[in-house]
C-alpha cells in the first residue's frame, strides 16, 4: 500500500508538471501567433543593451534586498544563520522556480534548515514574505488606479465595467451595488461555512494566512526595517521595468508610472502555475501594452520577451553562482 501511494504521488507530480508545461506552451503559442518576426528581430537588434544590463542589475539588487528582509525573519529562529547562506538560498530558489513552479520555496527551506530552525518554521517565514508581497502588489494596483485614473482607471472602467454592464443590460450603479453585495455575501459565506466546506476552508485559509502574515511582520522586533526592505524590493522591480522601457526606442513616451504598471502586470502573471512564468508573462504583459498604449502587438511581445528573458537569465546565473559558492563553503568546512 505505501508503495502504491508513493507511486500515485509521483504520477500526480509528473502529471501536474506536464500540465504546467502544456499551459506554458499554449500561452506562448497565442502570445507569438501572427508575430512579424522580421519586425521582432529588428526591434531586438535596436535595443539599448546598456539599459538591459542596468535592468538585470536592478533584479539582482531585488534579490539582495529579499535576502536582507528574509534574514529578519530567519535570525530569531537561528541566530547563527549566515547572511551568505540566506542570500544563496534566495538565488538558488529563484533558479529552481524557473524549472518547476513553487519549487524554489521548498529549496530555500531545505538550505536553511538547522537544529534550531526546523523545516516548518522556515517555511512559515516564507509564507509571511509571500503575504507581504501580495499586500504590496494589491496596494500598488490600487495606487495606480487612483493616481493615474486617466490611463489605468479609465481602462478598467471602459474596457471591463462598461462592457460587462451593457452585456448584462443593467445600469452601472446597479452593477457596482450588486458587486458589493456579492462581496459581502462571499465574505459571510466563508466565515459561516469555513468549518463545513473544504473549498471555503481553503479560501478562508488563504485570507487568514494573509492577515496573519501581515500581523507577524508588524510584530517583528525590526518591523520598521522589514517594511522598509519591502518598499525597496518593489522599488527595485519598478526601476528594473523602467530600465527595460528605456531599452526599447519605441517606448520613449512611456514614463515611470507606466513602468510600475508593467511591473505589476508581470507580477500578476507569476500567479499562473507555469515554469518560470513562460507564456503567462508574455501573453499578459503584451496584452496590457496593446490595450493601454495602442502599440502594435509586436512591440508588446518584444518588451515582454526582453524583460522576461533578461530576468530569467539573471535568476539562472545568480542561482548557479550561489549554488557553486554554497557547495564550496560546505566542502571547505
Amino acid at each position: 500500500m505505501p508503495k502504491f501511494a508513493m507511486m500515485n504521488k509521483k504520477v500526480s507530480k509528473i502529471l501536474k508538471f506536464s500540465l504546467s508545461v502544456a499551459l506554458a506552451l499554449v500561452l506562448l503559442f497565442f502570445a507569438f501567433r501572427g508575430v512579424d518576426w522580421s519586425a521582432f528581430w529588428g526591434g531586438l537588434g535596436s535595443c539599448r543593451w546598456a539599459w538591459v544590463l542596468a535592468g538585470m542589475a536592478c533584479g539582482l539588487l531585488a534579490f539582495l534586498l529579499r535576502a536582507f528582509r528574509w534574514a529578519i525573519l530567519v535570525r530569531p529562529l537561528d541566530r547563527d544563520a549566515r547572511f551568505s547562506t540566506i542570500f544563496d538560498a534566495v538565488c538558488i530558489g529563484n533558479a529552481a522556480n524557473c524549472g518547476i513552479p513553487g519549487a524554489g520555496e521548498f529549496v530555500r527551506c531545505g538550505l536553511l534548515v538547522s537544529e534550531r530552525a526546523s523545516y516548518d518554521k522556515v517555511l512559515g517565514t516564507i509564507v509571511v514574505e509571500r503575504m507581504w508581497d501580495l499586500l504590496s502588489l494589491f496596494l500598488i494596483l490600487v495606487g495606480l488606479t487612483v493616481f493615474k485614473w486617466d490611463v489605468f482607471g479609465t481602462f478598467m472602467y471602459e474596457r471591463i465595467l462598461i462592457p460587462a454592464s451593457s452585456r448584462l443590460n443593467v445600469g452601472m450603479g446597479w452593477m457596482i451595488g450588486a458587486l458589493v453585495i456579492m462581496g459581502c455575501a462571499c465574505l459571510w459565506g466563508l466565515v459561516h461555512f469555513k468549518d463545513r466546506n473544504s473549498l471555503c476552508a481553503k479560501v478562508w485559509g488563504v485570507v487568514n494566512g494573509l492577515w496573519e502574515g501581515v500581523r507577524t511582520g508588524l510584530r517583528l522586533e525590526h518591523a520598521g526595517i522589514f517594511i522598509l526592505y519591502t518598499v525597496f524590493i518593489w522599488a527595485a522591480y519598478c526601476l528594473q521595468s523602467f530600465c527595460f522601457i528605456r531599452a526599447l526606442p519605441g517606448f520613449a513616451e512611456l514614463g515611470a508610472l507606466d513602468a510600475v504598471f508593467l511591473m505589476a502586470a508581470g507580477s500578476i502573471a507569476s500567479v499562473v502555475p507555469v515554469p518560470g512564468g513562460f507564456g503567462a508573462y508574455h501573453f499578459i504583459v503584451a496584452t496590457a501594452i496593446a490595450s493601454l498604449y495602442a502599440l502594435p502587438w509586436e512591440s508588446g511581445i518584444l518588451f515582454a520577451t526582453l524583460a522576461h528573458e533578461a530576468q530569467a537569465v539573471t535568476m539562472l546565473l545568480s542561482g548557479l553562482a550561489c549554488y557553486i559558492a554554497y557547495h564550496l563553503r560546505r566542502t571547505g568546512k
